[in-house]
Formats: C-alpha cells, structure tokens, sequence
C-alpha cells in the first residue's frame, strides 16, 4: 500500500497552489488538445466527460459543445468551477472511485482519460477507475498513458499501469481501435516538454478515422481460442509464402495466426510488412500500430512504421520515430542521401 493515497496527493498538490503539471501546459497541452479536437472533430463528437479534470487548463484547449468533468480531488473542482463559471457547457463534479459511476450518469461520445492512469497507486482505485472511465462513454474513450507496468525508477505517486490488458480482460466489448505515438517522446534532457504517454483510443467496434486507427481484429470471431499447434502451422505457411512471393496468401495465413493470443504480436508485425509490401498502405499502418500499442518498444514495428511514413513524407507523424531515422540513414544510402531534408522536416530531430 503506497505511503500516500490518490486522494491525498492531488488534494495537496492543488490545495498548495500547484497545478496539474507540465504535460497540461505548453507544446504537450498543445498536442494533446490538436488530437483530441482533431478527433472530436472527425467522429461528430459533442458530448465529452472527462475522468481527472486536474486544473483546467486542458480544458481551455478542448472543443466540445458539452462537457463534464470529474476529479478525485475536491479542491481540483472547486477551482475548475470557478475558472468556468460563466461557461454553462461545462461542469465539474467530485469523483469517488468507491461509488460507481455509469447509470447514475448520462453517457458521453467520448470520455478521456489524461495523464492520470500512472497516477493511480491503489489497487481498488485503478480498477474502479478504469470501469468507470468505460462505463461514462457510449462510443469512444481515449486514453492518454504509457502503458507498461515498468518505467523504471519513478516518483512516489506514479504507478503505471499496462491498461489494454486491463480492458482484454474485463470489458471484452471494448477494442482498442487507435493508436497515436507522442510527438515528444519522453527525453532526460527536457522531462517538462516530452512525455512518455501516447494516445489510445477504445470503441465498441466502431472504425475509427484512419489517422487515429490501429483497427485489428481477427477476422473470424470463432477463432479466438486457436490452438497453438495450428498458429504454428499458420506462421509456417505464411513464411513459405514470402518465399515464393505470394502475399495474398501469406497476409491470409498471418491474419488468422493472429487469432492465437500467444503469436498475436508477431503474426501482426509481419502482417504489416506484408501488407506493406501490397501496397495496401491504410492495412499495413493498422498493424504496425496495433503492435506498438501493445509493445512500444517493438524494434521492428517502429522500423517499418518509420519506412512507411519517410515513402508517405509525413513529418509529423515521423517526429517520434528519430532514433529509427537515425538507424535508417546509418545503413540505407538512400536515406543518408536525403538526410538533410529529413532532418529539416521533423520537428524533434536534434
């Protein structure tokens, strides 16, 4: 049991005149509020809650026709309340992780979740948090975190949390439909303005605009539970294929293979290079990001994510793959070749 609970730590934070810290100010607040409008935006989207209102100061970045916000601390509403008062499409309410919400609450479109789930040190807590944030939304959630249990050495009140296992195993009529890596990945040097949180955005089965997707789903439902030998099989054949270059086939084999729980990461990652290799661009974008919503650190799907999008010269979208331009421009000629012009496109490059 931590020394000091959620509660406490965020009352006392705000009650001592702190605010919600760096990642709600600056070019983080930026990004995330260029996201999520972005998002808002594209799916019709007017009703938002938000589970962790902290300070506000995010909020004044949102473009939501409606609004509600809950916090675990008293103090963060009192002081979202006043800040708002004369905005009556806002709302600020108490939240108590031991009083559940969902029928006692009307349901947004979408409901967020911001750099609060490594902040969540109690067991109880997490787990009522995380039902609640599923259960506030009728269509999306977005999730903005890191999602591993392991950062490292960390601060007193952070714990993270690896939360799409969470939601694998607790609320299976939620998917993880979106993925979008942080434009300021987290670096020692400048800790205020990068992070180690990325995007992840969960519907009941609805597609998502393909910036956001990380849309994967094995295409037959009935072959969820896929013995490991016939995975095995599957991988084999999918390798034969490559060999004699026949795609269709091997992209076939590697989607089914990916039914199998065990292989799922590795079927998807070779599927997106599949893919890749079909020209089927929007597909193959799908799989390397589902892979790195589940695996950050995945070598190989950041490689291909990073090809894909040097082809596609999409630099923002580039900026949180520079260690893999970096590997690319040491062992591909072509890449060295065009480094200037890459590195005066990405915002992130030094």
């Amino acid at each position: 049991m931590p020394e000091i609970t959620t509660k406490d730590y965020w009352n006392q934070r705000y009650s001592g005149g702190m605010n919600s810290g760096a990642g709600s100010y600056g070019r983080l607040a930026e990004f995330k509020a260029e996201v999520l409008n972005g998002f808002i935006d594209s799916h019709g989207i007017r009703e938002v809650a938000e589970l962790g209102c902290g300070d506000g100061n995010q909020l004044g970045l949102l473009t939501a026709e409606q609004y509600v916000g809950y916090d675990i601390s008293r103090k963060s509403v009192e002081i979202c309340a006043q800040k708002y008062t004369d905005d009556p499409s806002k709302s600020f309410k108490v939240y108590n992780p031991s009083k559940p919400l969902g029928n006692s609450e009307a349901k947004a479109e979408l409901s967020l979740s911001l750099d609060v789930v490594y902040h969540l040190l109690e067991d109880e807590t997490y787990g009522a948090y995380m039902r609640d944030l599923f259960a506030l939304s009728g269509r999306f959630v977005a999730i903005y975190s890191c999602n591993t249990e392991n950062l490292g050495a960390t601060a007193d009140h952070l714990r993270p949390h690896r939360f799409t296992d969470w939601v694998e195993e607790n609320l299976q009529e939620w998917t993880l439909c979106g993925y979008l890596p942080n434009r300021y990945p987290f670096r020692t040097e400048s800790a205020d303005q990068t992070s180690f949180a990325d995007f992840y955005f969960f519907s009941k089965n609805e597609r998502v605009d393909p910036k956001y997707s990380c849309f994967f789903i094995p295409p037959d439902e009935d072959a969820a539970g896929l013995p490991d030998d016939e995975a095995a099989n599957l991988l084999r054949i999918a390798r034969q294929c490559l060999n004699v270059r026949d795609y269709e086939k091997s992209a076939v084999c590697l989607r089914q293979a990916a039914a199998n729980r065990g292989v799922r990461l590795n079927a998807v990652n070779s599927l997106g290079a599949v893919l890749g290799a079909l020209g089927r661009r929007t597909e193959a974008e799908d799989a390397m990001k589902a892979v790195l919503a589940r695996d950050p650190s995945n070598r190989q799907a950041r490689l291909n994510l990073a090809k894909l999008y040097l082809k596609l010269e999409r630099w923002k979208d580039l900026n949180p793959f520079c260690g893999e331009l970096r590997e690319l421009r040491s062992h591909d000629s072509n890449v060295a070749l065009k480094w200037p012009h890459i590195a005066a496109k990405v915002e992130n490059m030094g």
